[in-house]
């Protein structure tokens, strides 16, 4: 039976996925759908889906809450952020935790993200604050953004981050061990999630930080670093590595 499935390059192609296979144990995709759902798949580890693009032209209610849902045994996920955005359109207000946590989740990784609205922010939060096991967080920051997120993101994403920790959710980071930010701007929200996972996450090993060189200029990365070097951190051993390069991020 299949177990590893691998679509690439679909565009312009009206796909309509409904997966069903209880061998399945990795998932990727890179293109554009109408819709996907996951039924019976009992093994499946990893889903991976890039490069998305809704097709408009077609009417459908993304929920969130059931994608996640139809997979209990994921333990990596791996999505262009215009995916997560497309789940979270079918709510007027993105939930801060889904009703069944992710407990298998150890790998997010979220690219071409933008902190431009409170519904992504919801979004991304919704996620983090599922995955009480998760081991490694990586976000990568959408570089071809003209404007960088606002100050007015920054009150949003403290105060989701800050209310499901002191409510009760904080063991959504006790397991945490490796984050990585990619392509940043030295804006102010980008420093917020920074500092608030340093502050909550014990565990915590390894910071990656890279910037996004067409926009980050030396002083400012400067200002960035000495910034988030004076943060608290809950873990003594957590180490911040700032690198130019992705090839230098993994010297």
């Amino acid at each position: 039976m299949l177990k590893i499935f691998c679509l690439m390059y679909c565009h312009g192609i009206p796909c309509n996925l409904e997966i069903v296979n209880s061998c399945l144990q990795s998932f990727n995709f890179y293109g554009e759908f109408q819709r996907i759902c996951f039924k019976g798949t009992p093994r499946l580890k990893e889903v991976t889906i890039f490069d998305y693009k809704h097709n408009e032209n077609v009417e459908t209610t993304p929920d969130m809450v059931a994608f996640f849902a139809s997979l209990p045994t994921l333990q990596r996920f791996s999505a262009d952020f215009k995916f997560l955005e497309y789940l979270a359109a079918g709510y007027n207000n993105v939930p801060t935790k889904l009703p069944a946590p992710l407990h298998k989740l150890k790998f997010l990784q979220i690219c071409n993200f933008d902190f431009g609205s409170l519904r992504n922010v919801r979004a991304i939060v919704c996620l983090i604050m599922s995955s009480p096991n998760l081991f490694e967080l990586k976000i990568q920051m959408d570089t071809e953004l003209n404007q960088p997120a606002t100050n007015d993101a920054v009150p949003s994403l403290v105060t989701l981050l800050e209310a499901e920790h002191c409510g009760g959710s904080g063991c959504c980071l006790q397991r945490l061990k490796v984050l990585e930010v990619a392509y940043v701007r030295g804006t102010q929200v980008e420093l917020e999630l920074v500092r608030f996972i340093l502050a909550t996450a014990p565990l915590l090993e390894r910071v990656h930080i890279l910037p996004c060189r067409r926009k980050l200029k030396l002083r400012k990365a400067f200002k960035f670093i000495k910034t988030m070097m004076q943060y608290k951190r809950a873990s003594k051993e957590a180490e911040v590595i700032y690198a130019e390069t992705y090839s230098a991020l993994r010297r």
